[in-house]
């Protein structure tokens, strides 16, 4: 986009990140994508002071169109000789589109951020930092300060008491993922291995993995280019908090955003998520040694790009525990690929239970064009720039039965009897559409005898045709 930001007159840095530039996936195939498959992008951050007025100068004349999402922040811009003055009130994430969601600034207006040093505390100042994988003990605080740029991962196994803060950068581009042979055993799945976890635990490790947690605590870092999904809490966490963090640079196969993972008491909040794949996904109990619920989770205020997959994900694996009392609320998408709220199950088990689910206060920008998802089946595919997809704003279905076989696939099922799949009291409320474009669709699919959907309800959602297979008990639909 090559442009200067200035904030107040002082001039800010602007970073850059390495994005997927088209909707192209494949089932992992032992390697990472291609690079020609993504573009760069840049994003600032900064604390906000007294007065906030942000200048964007263009290095070329300044685009006739420019757009800024979420569109229902409505932040005054005007245009002058040097390019344009944004005044910002208060803290939020956006991007500013110069023309094309090609041409992109990401901006992050952070609240003012005070750091008092601690003792024992793990400090990453100013500048360039390869630590590897970092592990801090119980109890320790680790600081990412503002201009740092620290290369490596962040693993938390069994920890209690650990804070997490800073404006800085956690950069996980020198890492491969835990299952990627190319160049021998990566660094992260090595220390996996190390702590005596499983081969799978190490395939499921990325930029910041906490396992089996207490009172975590996450505030204000850049997460940057994940091998895989970017934020994992796991395994029976226990009071989480994380808080006006920001994720980009999620090109890489699977790079999903946040996954909280049959863990309790989690609040995420005030954050940027622009992920490859899904963006936010209540994850019930599938990774090895899971064994306990997903309770209690709360998604709030925060702003989603999803250039793959599904914006919100409520999500139930192969082993029979519950998913109780999960909550989006006041999130905004400012750009979907396929589905904007989903509640699924893969897999399944003898009894999937999925209790309490609340979308509410939802604001989704519509794109007058959406182009296909295209799933690459073999080295010589290209992305062909289809425009005839259109995304879904809700589903509620089961979507793969049967046997993990591994890498997402399903084995054959014989006897459907053996599963029994239960989703009760699910409330979407408040759900807008914002911009340009058709509103798009809901499907609610139960499926007689196997899936048994009870107590859904539709309450001022602003939606296309809404499609019901197989009849969810108690259906409550409210006029927008």
């Amino acid at each position: 986009m090559n442009c200067r930001v200035f904030l107040n007159g002082r001039e800010l840095q602007v970073q850059e990140a390495r994005v997927s530039a088209f909707p192209f996936n494949r089932v992992w195939p032992g390697k990472q994508r291609e690079k020609d498959q993504t573009e760069r992008t840049e994003f600032v951050s900064f604390d906000l002071e007294e007065r906030n007025e942000l200048e964007i100068r263009f290095g070329e004349q300044t685009p006739e169109r420019v757009e800024i999402r979420p569109l229902a922040l409505e932040i005054p811009m005007e245009r002058t000789d040097r390019g344009l003055l944004l005044r910002i009130g208060e803290p939020c994430q956006f991007i500013l589109e110069a023309g094309s969601r090609h041409r992109v600034l990401h901006v992050f207006a952070n609240p003012p951020f005070a750091y008092e040093h601690v003792p024992g505390e793990l400090y990453f100042g100013p500048g360039e930092h390869h630590p590897g994988v970092i592990e801090p003990e119980s109890g320790q605080t680790v600081c990412i300060d503002e201009g740092a740029v620290v290369y490596g991962a962040i693993l938390l196994l069994g920890k209690e008491n650990v804070r997490i803060v800073g404006r800085g950068i956690l950069d996980s581009s020198e890492l491969r993922r835990g299952n990627d042979g190319t160049e021998g055993e990566s660094e992260l799945s090595a220390r996996i291995r190390e702590r005596g976890l499983s081969p799978r635990d190490a395939a499921y490790s990325s930029g910041f993995v906490a396992y089996g947690c207490r009172n975590l605590s996450v505030e204000g870092i850049i997460l940057r280019d994940a091998p895989f999904w970017a934020v994992i809490v796991r395994n029976d966490c226990r009071g989480v908090l994380i808080d006006n963090i920001k994720l980009i640079g999620m090109w890489r196969y699977n790079s999903d955003g946040i996954d909280i993972c049959a863990s309790r008491d989690v609040t995420v909040r005030n954050s940027f998520i622009r992920s490859f794949d899904d963006c936010l996904v209540a994850r019930g109990a599938h990774l090895d040694g899971e064994n306990t619920p997903l309770q209690d989770l709360l998604f709030e205020n925060c702003v989603l790009w999803c250039d793959w997959g599904k914006a919100m994900e409520v999500w139930s694996g192969k082993h029979p525990f519950p998913i109780e009392r999960v909550t989006f609320r006041n999130c905004r998408i400012v750009h979907l690929s396929a589905i904007a709220m989903d509640v699924t199950t893969w897999f399944g088990s003898s009894d999937t239970r999925i209790r309490e689910i609340l979308f509410e206060e939802i604001e989704v920008d519509r794109d007058e064009i959406f182009h296909a998802q295209q799933i690459q089946e073999s080295e010589e595919d290209r992305y062909l720039w289809k425009t005839d997809a259109q995304p879904n704003l809700i589903v509620v279905n089961c979507d793969r039965l049967g046997p993990d076989l591994g890498n997402q696939s399903v084995g054959t099922v014989e006897d459907l009897s053996v599963y029994r799949l239960a989703y009760d009291t699910i409330t979407f409320r408040n759900i807008r559409q914002m911009g340009k474009g058709e509103n798009l669709g809901t499907l609610l699919a139960s499926i007689p005898g196997l899936l048994e959907i009870r107590n859904i309800t539709l309450d001022h959602v602003e939606t296309g045709q809404i499609l019901v297979k197989g009849c969810p008990n108690h259906l409550n639909i409210k006029e927008f």
